[in-house]
This record gives C-alpha cells, sequence and structure tokens, in this order.
C-alpha cells in the first residue's frame, strides 16, 4: 500500500524478520514496526503492527540510544575478532 501524497516513506527489512517502516511529512513523524509470520511457518504465531507518532526530539533520542548501543556492540565484537 503506498503512503499518503506529500509522505516520505522508508522502509528497511530487518535480518531476523520484520520490518521497520519511517513515515514522514513536514510536520509528522510516523514509526510502524512490522512481523509477518506466515501461516505456513507457525499457524499459532500472530503476526503484528504498531504505530507510533514521535516527536522529532524522541526520534533524536531513540537514534542516538541505537546509535550507541550498535557502536559498543561492535566495539565488542571487534575486540573478540583480535583476541582470537
Amino acid at each position: 500500500m503506498p503512503a499518503p501524497k506529500g509522505t516520505r516513506a522508508r522502509s528497511i527489512s530487518l535480518a531476523k524478520g520484520g520490518q521497520v517502516m519511517v513515515y514522514s511529512t513536514t510536520d509528522q513523524l510516523v514509526v510502524q514496526l512490522r512481523l509477518e509470520i506466515p501461516t505456513e511457518t507457525d499457524l499459532l504465531r500472530p503476526s503484528s503492527k504498531v504505530a507510533l507518532a514521535i516527536t522529532p526530539e524522541e526520534a533524536l533520542l531513540i537514534a542516538g540510544e541505537l546509535l550507541q548501543a550498535a557502536s559498543m556492540q561492535i566495539g565488542q565484537e571487534k575486540k573478540a575478532r583480535h583476541s582470537d
């Protein structure tokens, strides 16, 4: 389904399944998390979709936290590779 006119839409597929969708206009930011489970894979596990409207400040806080957590994990991976 296409995004409404004037809305920028970005879809990020995740390595372990699911997607993060980011929709933005000049006055709104929406983050949507999607997890689709085919029934032939797992009949009892439900698919889900959650959307949150966030402020620019909240977007920056989330981005900053993700960057910090990711850089720490990458640093640990590099240390583990160099200690082998």
